[in-house]
This record gives C-alpha cells, structure tokens and sequence, in this order.
C-alpha cells in the first residue's frame, strides 16, 4: 500500500479532520491487518470481507475504525482499474468522495470516526458505480421492488432482468434541474466510451424524490418535481422511512413536532406531516430508447404530464393519493 497516495485521496475527497487522523493511526498501528484485508478484498466479496474484519475488532468503535482505513485502503486497487480503462481522476475522486459523506452520517450518527455503509460503498471500490456530475450511475440488472404489483401504475418500459442504469443522487448538495439533466448526457457519453459492450436498456431510480404523492407537498416548478419529471413511475409505496431521513435527520423518529424546519423543504414535508399526511417512495424508469427524454425542457413535459394527470387521476386518488 502506498500511503502517499491514500493521504492524498483523503485530502482529495474532503475526508474529516477526524476521520483523516483515525485512518493515519490506524495505518500507522495496524499496517499488516489492513494489507491482508485489502488482499482479501482483491479476492473475495468486499462487503464480506469488511463486515468480517471489523467484526473481530474488540468492540464496535475499533472495528469501525479499521474498517474505515481498510475502504480508503481498498480504493488504490480501484485507482488502479481506473487507470487500466483510462477513466479520469476527476472521476475517481468524484466517486470516492461518497465515502467521507457516509463517514460524515456515521460520525453524526454515533459520535466517532468511523464506517458502515460497507454493503454500499463496494459498488465504489468494485468499478461498477459511478459519480457523473451531480448523479451517480450504477451497473445494474433491473430489479422490480416488492410493492410494484401492488401499487402498480403503468407498464414498465424496462423488463426484469435487464441491463440498466441504477441512477442514485448523492446527498448533500443542491438537486438541481439542469445538473441533474447534464449528469444524464455525461452518463451516455462516459459508457459509450469506457463501456462499449455495456448495452443497457434504459436507467431506473427508486427514490423518495419519485413518491408521486410529492405534488402535494411541492410546487411544481420545485427542483424535486422537475427531476421527477423526468421519470416515468412505475409503482410506489407508503414507506417514508427515507424521505423521514434524507429530509429530516437518521435520529427523527420520534413526534413530528420536533422536526426541524430550517429549509423550505423541511417545513412543507412537517406542514403535510402534522396534518395527518404520509410520505413514499417511488420507483421509476427512462426508457434508453426514449433519445432527448432527460434533455427535454422542464416546461415541454409540464404540457405533456398535465393530460397524463387527467387521465391517471381516477386511479391515483383510488389508491389513496392525494389529488
């Protein structure tokens, strides 16, 4: 392991004060252990790998401080994959940088330096996910959630099994429409590119961003409305365990009245729920076929989502939707 170069990649994804002298200590003290876990991670699941390595720590904190130091460990092999399909490092470090957000939740979440969300930053660390601008886009094989036959709304342009685009948005920065739209075109350029054989049928997103009941929360000219616009939704469900924690905090589960509302996002979402209101999640698809879909005018799909509203009315407000 080169630590030049994992002391430059933390410097390089903004990784914490704290975050950044845990994973140096943790280098210095258990250099040996981290470069067998790295070497396991070359050869095995990765998510195994460190779900196994900081289970064995002799309490949680250690192990959750190793497994942080094995991550940024572990992204010098994927540098080196990087390099091998001649991605740029602006890429790379874009991608990373997911791992100091998931840091940052962990330490706001328990109080200390450490990582968890190793189940999700593997997809990082394995080449498969990737930050595009504003959006993240994941190779993937479509997947329907449980809830699709249940609230179904109309027939999916993707068929299960399919190669697709698994579209995430990153948390902590501004959802805004034209970055959204632009990570769109970066995504049909950089797979044409550095995955030629990839042929994918479109992209896919599940979301509490996508909830269809979220026009009664937000102004349809609203930065959330118009990425919904882009999609076409499928299904959706009332679990709003993700919108209770992308809007609000990980820790707000108990009375509403304690929400805070120090954004107009926050006050809106603690307005709809203190009136008795619930939020969902949504899931939707952009056909690969549907060519400019992503890049049509905010205004150009109002006109058009307008009379699918009408005729889709009867059936939403039957499922309980509000109108």
């Amino acid at each position: 392991m080169d630590k030049n170069f994992l002391l430059d990649l933390c410097k390089r994804i903004n990784l914490g004060k704290e975050e950044t002298q845990s994973v140096i200590s943790t280098l210095n003290l258990e250099f040996a252990k981290v470069a067998a876990v790295v070497k396991k991670c070359s050869m095995l699941p990765i998510n195994a790998v460190l779900h196994s390595a900081s289970e064995h720590e002799r309490n949680y904190r250690q192990g959750a401080a190793l497994c942080l130091a094995c991550v940024i460990a572990c992204c010098e092999r994927t540098y080196g994959i990087y390099r091998e399909k001649g991605i740029p490092d602006e890429v790379f470090y874009d991608t990373m940088s997911d791992i100091t957000i998931w840091a940052e939740n962990f330490k706001k979440k328990f109080g200390y330096p450490g990582f968890g969300a190793v189940d999700w930053i593997c997809h990082h660390l394995n080449a498969t996910l990737f930050r595009l601008g504003r959006l993240q886009f994941q190779l993937y094989r479509t997947r329907f959630p449980d809830y699709t036959e249940r609230t179904h709304i109309r027939e999916a342009p993707i068929k299960q099994g399919k190669r697709c685009l698994y579209v995430h948005i990153p948390q902590g920065e501004k959802l805004d429409y034209e970055e959204c739209v632009d990570s769109f075109r970066k995504s049909k350029e950089f797979f044409r590119e550095f995955f030629p054989n990839y042929k994918y049928c479109g992209y896919i997103c599940e979301s509490w961003l996508l909830y269809p009941g979220n026009r009664a929360v937000l102004p349809p000219e609203s930065n959330i409305m118009k990425f919904q616009s882009l999609w076409n939704i499928v299904s959706w469900d009332i679990d709003q365990s993700q919108a209770i924690e992308r809007i609000f905090h990980p820790k707000c589960i108990g009375d509403i009245e304690f929400y805070p509302e120090d954004t107009s996002l926050r006050r809106a979402a603690k307005k709809w729920l203190l009136s008795g209101n619930v939020l969902g999640i949504g899931f939707g698809m952009i056909k690969a076929d549907d060519e400019g879909k992503e890049e049509m005018s905010f205004q150009q799909k109002a006109v058009q989502k307008t009379v699918n509203k009408i005729l889709s009315l009867k059936q939403l407000k039957k499922n309980g939707l509000p109108e």
